[in-house]
């Protein structure tokens, strides 16, 4: 499953400008990623990505903790494609809606 984590990096890689994206592992099998991407000046796309699905989420610029953001995470995305897809929609848009629950 490690290649579904590759293979969505390599998707962002190839799809957002390198000097707005900061890629932390976390382990192994956990990635986050922070994409400067959103029209929005003081908020970033922030997303999590697991051997299982990947989050989306929006965080402040501004410093705060690990502890601040984690567990922010409004959607996640258990096929790889659809991932693909909404990083493709939301870099569109400029914006991040979280779906309605």
């Amino acid at each position: 499953m490690k290649k579904n984590i590759e293979d969505i990096l390599d998707f962002i890689h190839k799809n957002f400008d390198e000097t707005k994206v900061t890629i932390n592992r976390f382990k192994e099998n956990l990635v986050y990623v922070d994409i400067d991407c959103l029209s929005e000046e003081n908020k970033e796309l922030a997303i999590i990505i697991s051997d299982e699905s990947v989050g989306f989420s929006t965080i402040e610029k501004i410093s705060v903790t690990f502890e601040d953001q984690f567990g922010l995470y409004n959607e996640f995305l258990r096929d790889f494609e659809q991932a693909k897809a909404r990083l493709m929609e939301i870099k569109s848009k400029g914006i991040y809606v979280p779906p309605v629950k």
